[in-house]
């Protein structure tokens, strides 16, 4: 039997985990929507996951990595 503390720590799914231009950009979804995280560090969070997943090329893109 799952415990209380078994369901809250089980909230964020990863749902994107691919190296884009050699970083490794993570996608997880939370309670509040989708949040993006490029190289460990934070971006966003966005409603929807192709939101998040094209924000990720631009920002790569914008920063020439």
């Amino acid at each position: 039997m799952k415990k209380f503390r078994d369901l809250r720590e089980a909230k964020d799914k990863v749902v994107f985990n691919k190296k884009m231009s050699g970083y490794p950009v993570v996608i997880t979804k939370t309670d509040k929507g989708f949040h993006l995280t490029i190289d460990g560090d934070s971006v966003d969070a966005f409603k929807s996951q192709k939101e998040a997943e094209v924000t990720a090329k631009q920002v790569l893109k914008d920063l020439g990595k």
